[in-house]
């Protein structure tokens, strides 16, 4: 019986190529799309749940607070005291594990080669414990047990040694130091909020020379170190966080003496728990390892998702119904021949399956062949390998399946519920109910087909105007170099050296990139407004930059000069300001904050 419904369900296929063909490319294309953003979003939804200690493992945080209590700034790592004390407080804190990132580091091997590396950490003998890292070679247990070890990632040693045996070679970091490579570990999944290709060993910060002990117990205020503590089952989050002011309070060193009005250090500052599992997602702190995605984005795509697939459905069961009435007459002798409107039925959902099935081939085929063109459109980086994986192609099937049995519904019933003599006369006509339906149909059709149209010009237009926004700088022949603690303090010599190349026009240096991280500091402003100095009510985000910043970015001045060598003081007690600082801090024009005297973190 099944083989047969098959049987006349291909026939009918065939019989019915420009049917077929149409419901078949609007449907594989529509779940081409829906493939490619379920692919996305399982990608967003996978971070960090591939450590066995996920669910147990959280991340602390750190905030600042302005005088009048809104947020100044919030941090995903704390500072390094933090480490030694929190363990000693909370007894539901099993293992606690911090790294502390050492960006532009330059490693050196033992044949000479030089690398710098952004990916570099310190990193806590614990980190084993708490993340999941398979290492190829070494002993979890001891690899980052001891100072002057490091630990690196299989594609770090196939960089460095070939197919030589990196265990026991010495890496040099910064010209300074040396560590004995102890272990190498699997490099993290993509679908990691951080990825080191070196772990050098936490307990070498002990060195004076590098950190020093002293600093690693009482720097509350050097707020690079990220802290990982796994918790016991049944951890209950909000104890921990309603127990941290009392805490901060009580570890924070006191005020010099004499002093009686300092404000309790948890007015001004917190600390807080993220899961392991949010961080990508749901992070917006001022520092994170890496770019985080956005919850709403993917939820948004999830939606866009739901709406393609309603689109396709609706496609097809308003094509399906109208190609079906030329088959009316089919259906008043099959009822004539004695055929059951649920075999009726069943015939046309067979044909609704098989459809969707060969839609479904089709749309693996699309997804896989745009998959590499994400990245160049859109910044989403999703490889073919994905598709690979098992579940994706039954999910898919799953999911035609459904569409199919849904989507042929109301063609089969519809096409079932004519009276045999109606429909060997071929009239249509059965009850306005059924057409005041496809009229619904078609309405939503094109109603929701308009709204998703327009919006993706509108999404369209808003990623052409961030891509070709002018920003005030010169960024498409700008390289940027990180700098090391060594090299910056050869800036100068550095930088007529790079001058000497044909190919570098200037060179500036700057404490951080323009668009990246910027940190502001509340601690005692004031602003000249008249002749008069005022306190300073503007958070102001701030660089540290030298004389050739912004002639290197190329960035127009709207008023007054440019820090210059002819001028000392400009080292010290000068500074540039953008338009917007000068609109937050009062001025009503550029001319007017030229020459005015601003303090800011304690600069003059």
């Amino acid at each position: 019986m099944i083989q047969n419904y098959l049987l006349t369900a291909l026939r009918n296929l065939r019989k019915n190529k420009l049917n077929a063909l149409l419901n078949l490319a609007g449907l594989g294309i529509g779940l081409a799309c829906c493939l490619i953003i379920a692919l996305y979003i399982s990608k967003e939804l996978r971070y960090d749940r591939y450590h066995a200690n996920a669910a147990r493992t959280w991340r602390v945080t750190r905030s600042f607070y302005n005088q009048d209590g809104s947020l100044n700034l919030h941090l995903s790592a704390i500072a390094p005291p933090f480490g030694t004390l929190l363990p000693q407080h909370f007894p539901e804190i099993e293992t606690l594990t911090r790294i502390l990132r050492n960006f532009g580091a330059v490693v050196r091997t033992e044949n000479n080669n030089r690398y710098t590396e952004n990916e570099t950490f310190f990193a806590d003998e614990n980190l084993f414990k708490v993340f999941t890292v398979p290492l190829t070679s070494g002993d979890p247990n001891s690899a980052l047990s001891a100072p002057w070890q490091a630990a690196i990632s299989e594609s770090t040693a196939k960089r460095y040694f070939g197919d030589q045996n990196p265990l026991d070679q010495v890496l040099g970091l910064d010209s300074q130091f040396k560590f004995k490579i102890t272990g190498v570990f699997k490099d993290f999944p993509e679908a990691s909020h951080w990825h080191p290709d070196i772990l050098f060993s936490f307990s070498s910060l002990r060195d004076s020379t590098l950190y020093g002990e002293r600093n690693l117990q009482t720097n509350f205020g050097n707020n690079a170190f990220n802290t990982y503590i796994l918790v016991a089952s049944g951890f209950d989050p909000e104890k921990m966080k309603a127990r941290f002011p009392k805490f901060l309070d009580e570890v924070f060193p006191p005020p010099p003496p004499g002093v009686t009005d300092a404000p309790k250090p948890s007015s001004w500052t917190q600390l807080h728990l993220q899961k392991l599992t949010d961080i990508h997602l749901q992070s917006h702190n001022d520092d994170e390892l890496e770019p985080p995605g956005d919850l709403a984005r993917v939820r948004l795509f999830g939606l866009i998702a739901f709406i393609i697939l309603l689109i396709a459905g609706i496609n097809y069961v308003n094509l399906s119904t109208a190609f079906s009435l030329g088959r009316v007459r089919e259906i008043g002798v099959r009822k004539s021949s004695g055929a059951r409107r649920e075999q009726i039925i069943v015939q046309f959902l067979a044909e609704s399956v098989l459809l969707t099935l060969g839609a479904s081939v089709l749309a693996f085929g699309l997804a896989a062949a745009a998959l590499p063109l994400l990245k160049n459109s859109l910044g989403i980086e999703l490889t073919p390998s994905l598709l690979t994986v098992w579940y994706v192609p039954v999910a898919l099937l799953g999911v035609a399946l459904l569409t199919g049995i849904l989507a042929g519904l109301y063609p089969a019933f519809f096409m079932s519920s004519f009276k045999p003599v109606t429909a060997l006369k071929g009239l249509t006509s059965s009850g306005t109910g059924n057409i005041s339906l496809r009229k619904i149909l078609v309405v939503t059709q094109f109603a929701v087909s308009m709204a998703l149209l327009v919006s993706t010009v509108v999404i369209y237009r808003q990623l052409n105007f961030m891509q070709n926004k002018s920003l005030g700088l010169d960024k498409e022949r700008i390289v940027v170099l990180p700098q090391n603690g060594p090299l910056l303090q050869k800036w100068e010599t550095f930088r007529d050296e790079l001058l000497t190349s044909p190919n570098v026009v200037n060179a500036g240096c700057s404490s951080r990139l323009p668009a990246g991280r910027l940190l502001d500091e509340l601690d005692g402003e004031s602003v000249q407004m008249g002749d008069t100095m005022a306190p300073l009510t503007a958070s102001l985000k701030m660089l540290a930059v030298d004389m050739d910043f912004a002639p290197t970015y190329q960035i127009p001045l709207a008023a007054g000069r440019n820090l210059s060598r002819d001028f000392p003081t400009d080292t010290t007690q000068a500074w540039l300001l953008n338009e917007a600082a000068v609109r937050a801090i009062g001025w009503k024009s550029a001319d007017e904050a030229i020459g005015k005297r601003l303090i800011y973190g304690g600069r003059k």
